[in-house]
Parts: structure tokens; C-alpha cells; sequence
């Protein structure tokens, strides 16, 4: 049994919890969505993925408003893979958005972009990124950090419980 077997199993028992295990990756572009998606299959990561293009989706996403209101169909997700340059919403206003949120804040995001930038780092981390990855060039690096990633995110780590916010603490943008 892998570890996100072992997961959902565990989840099984938990009915504060979602069962699915479900990652976001958010990311304009539809190449990079396509790569990160064909490479987690690859991999054998047995998660379903919500794919998101921009920040205001992601809001939309966790606060479960329009179409992302069943949460049968949109669960929580257990990660958010993210790029930071995207349209409407960047990556670093998500950050901001979501680590004001008490039920929210606790998902484990990881900014995944083509910058290499020190300060777009430094800021990622201040604004309460839990990882930062650079893009590869080539599939076989994309293959080799999604491979670290998920072993390490979704094998060794235990993960907290993802609730929504309270109806006090408002999860609108």
C-alpha cells in the first residue's frame, strides 16, 4: 500500500475529513497544466486533480462559491501546486488570500514557477508558501520533481485536518 493509499484509507475513518485526495494545480498555462498532469500519472499518483487557471479560481475554489459549491464534486484539496504569474489573481494575492483564512491556511501550497527570481522566492515564503519550485525544462526534470515532491508531500508527510471557515471568519475574497 502506498502512502496516498495509506491516506485514503485513513481518511476512512475520519468523517471530518474528505475521502478524495485531490491536488489544485493552478496554472495558466495549458502546456505546463498538461506536463504536471501526464507526470503525476506517471509517477502513480492516484489523486484527482482540480486544474485551475488563475487565482480567482483558486478563491472561488476553496470558498465553494458558483460551480465549485458540491463538495462532492470540488472536495478540499490535501495541496496546491501553483504558478505565480497568472491573470485576474497571481499566485502571491492567493497566498495572501489563504493564509488569512482559519480553515484554509493549513493546506500545503507550493508555489511551482519559471522564476528564479531571489525576491519572488523570499516573497512566496514571507506571504506563507510551504515550498518553492522551480519549473524544468525538460519532461524528464518535470518527472524528477514531481517524483520528490510527492514522495515527500504525499508519503512522508502527515497532513491537518482541511475544514472550511467558520460563517465568522468569511472565506469571500
Amino acid at each position: 500500500m502506498n502512502g496516498t493509499q495509506k491516506q485514503n484509507k485513513a481518511l476512512e475513518g475520519n468523517p471530518g475529513m474528505y475521502r478524495q485526495c485531490t491536488i489544485l494545480i493552478v496554472d495558466d498555462d495549458e502546456n505546463d497544466i498538461f506536463f504536471v498532469k501526464r507526470a503525476f500519472t506517471e509517477i502513480n499518483v492516484h489523486c484527482a486533480f482540480q486544474m485551475l487557471k488563475n487565482g480567482q479560481e483558486v478563491v472561488d475554489y476553496l470558498s465553494g462559491h458558483g460551480a465549485y459549491a458540491d463538495r462532492q464534486k470540488y472536495p478540499l484539496p490535501i495541496m496546491i501546486l501553483m504558478d505565480l504569474k497568472m491573470p485576474i489573481m497571481d499566485g502571491f494575492e492567493v497566498l495572501v488570500w489563504l493564509r488569512a483564512r482559519p480553515g484554509l491556511k493549513v493546506i500545503p501550497t507550493v508555489v511551482f514557477s519559471s522564476s528564479d527570481l531571489a525576491a519572488d522566492i523570499t516573497r512566496a515564503y514571507e506571504l506563507g508558501a510551504n515550498s518553492f519550485m522551480t519549473k524544468s525544462v525538460t519532461y524528464d526534470g518535470l518527472l524528477l520533481k514531481l517524483q520528490t515532491l510527492s514522495q515527500y508531500w504525499l508519503e512522508h508527510c502527515k497532513h491537518p485536518n482541511v475544514g472550511e471557515a467558520d460563517s465568522s471568519n468569511s472565506a469571500v475574497a
